[in-house]
């Protein structure tokens, strides 16, 4: 059976999770119901997002470890920001250069 539905995630946890949310991925969901009364009297309900995994085994167990995953790109995210190589500014490499000195 399926079931569509609408949520609003904390921008923290999307951004680690965001490579998850893509059209026909399986995503399990931890969290808890609130609701509230709307001014027309109609009761709305909403989930609170406390935790995002790809399998039920990560939500019951927890996620203590770093989230590590790769984007569509094949880009190896690490808790949620992408790992690209950037190159050292002329400061980095003086600083660098100065440590290594002694060794020399």
């Amino acid at each position: 059976r399926k079931i569509y539905s609408s949520l609003n995630i904390n921008r923290n946890l999307y951004t680690i999770y965001e490579d998850f949310f893509v059209k026909g991925t399986k995503v399990f969901i931890k969290g808890y119901l609130n609701s509230y009364i709307d001014q027309t009297k109609k009761i709305q309900s909403f989930i609170t997002v406390t935790d995002v995994a790809k399998t039920l085994e990560e939500i019951i167990k927890g996620n203590n470890a770093p989230h590590i995953r790769y984007d569509s790109d094949g880009v190896m995210i690490w808790n949620g920001k992408k790992c690209e190589s950037e190159y050292p500014t002329e400061e980095e490499i003086k600083e660098i250069e100065d440590l290594l000195s002694e060794y020399k």
